[in-house]
């Protein structure tokens, strides 16, 4: 029909924001109009926008027949998403990290298990696409989505990770290894050569670079993989408790207790420990000292004064009698 003011205001909408009609694509199946006056006046006015990127996960998309509301006349369209593949391609970049599977610990058991399950799951899917009236190439690439990510799941859950060991240094990798052969190679012919001291000894400058290199590249490792894991913490449903502990423990290794603070008279913040013990010293000592300062009331004072007297002749008084 004839494109509307408001129906191209909505085109270029769409074009900016990176949008697109699902029921205009090749998957929909139904009637070719969503509006139907009382005159038998028909139109194709209502539509399910979605992202470019959210297209590919649209399983099946219909124009309901005889779904008229009541008084409105409109048809009403209904579609198919599969919104976990989406979640799964927008999880976090700690997702790359592929777990280590405990393959040694594979019984016949979880076999067994993992597929009874997958293959439950896979017959679902099957009969699931062997409804829809149309396949088109977006059908088949969301359905492959949809089974790698069982078969993702599904391994997660069956297949055994292997437990965080600190000994084991799942960071290491082969430039490691050839620096440990250099720094035992060179430490070697350091002990052959007597163990010299010098700084300027051929041997021993040898043997102290090979070993600064190995250690460099160890740390580098070592934080990097530490680091990652950390990121993983944020992200992941589940982490091993031992890395999660080692983690939180050497955290706090890191953690330096800070010296209690106070201000003195002048207003200076001091936090040296033998400085912070003297001015308590002082505070407690003005507290038990009698100040002769004018601050004070003399008329109060001799009122107190002579008050204990009194008090402490009536008490001699009753003692006597």
């Amino acid at each position: 029909g004839t494109c509307t003011v408001n129906g191209k205001m909505m085109y270029n909408c769409m074009l900016r924001n990176g949008l697109t009609s699902l029921d205009l694509q090749s998957r929909t199946s139904g009637p070719c109009y969503t509006y139907e006056s009382g005159t038998g006046y028909k139109s194709y006015i209502d539509h399910i926008l979605v992202s470019e990127e959210l297209l590919p996960a649209c399983l099946s998309c219909k124009v309901l027949a005889d779904s008229f509301t009541i008084g409105c006349g409109h048809l009403a369209i209904e579609s198919e998403i599969d919104l976990p593949s989406i979640l799964m391609q927008k999880s976090s970049p700690c997702a790359s990290i592929k777990p280590s599977f405990a393959w040694h610990k594979l019984t016949d058991q979880l076999k067994g298990d993992y597929t009874n399950d997958v293959d439950t799951q896979v017959k679902r899917l099957i009969s699931d696409i062997s409804k829809l009236n149309v396949i088109d190439m977006a059908v088949i690439d969301a359905y492959f989505s949809r089974l790698e990510n069982l078969l993702l799941e599904k391994s997660n859950l069956y297949v055994p990770i292997k437990q965080f060991c600190k000994h084991q240094k799942p960071f290491w990798n082969v430039e490691l290894t050839e620096l440990v052969r250099k720094r035992k190679l060179a430490w070697r012919e350091w002990v052959r050569a007597g163990r010299p001291r010098d700084c300027s000894n051929v041997f021993r400058r040898a043997f102290k670079n090979a070993k600064r290199a190995f250690s460099k590249l160890y740390n580098l490792m070592k934080n990097e993989y530490e680091l990652a894991q950390l990121d993983n913490l944020y992200y992941a449903d589940d982490l091993d408790q031992n890395m999660f502990w080692h983690l939180v423990n050497k955290s706090r290794l890191y953690v330096k207790k800070s010296g209690k603070s106070i201000r003195n008279d002048n207003g200076q913040v001091i936090t040296d420990p033998v400085e912070v013990c003297q001015e308590w010293k002082l505070y407690f000592s003005r507290l038990a000292s009698y100040d002769k300062r004018d601050i004070f009331n003399s008329d109060f004072e001799q009122y107190v004064n002579d008050d204990i007297s009194r008090m402490e002749l009536n008490c001699m008084n009753n003692f006597d009698g």
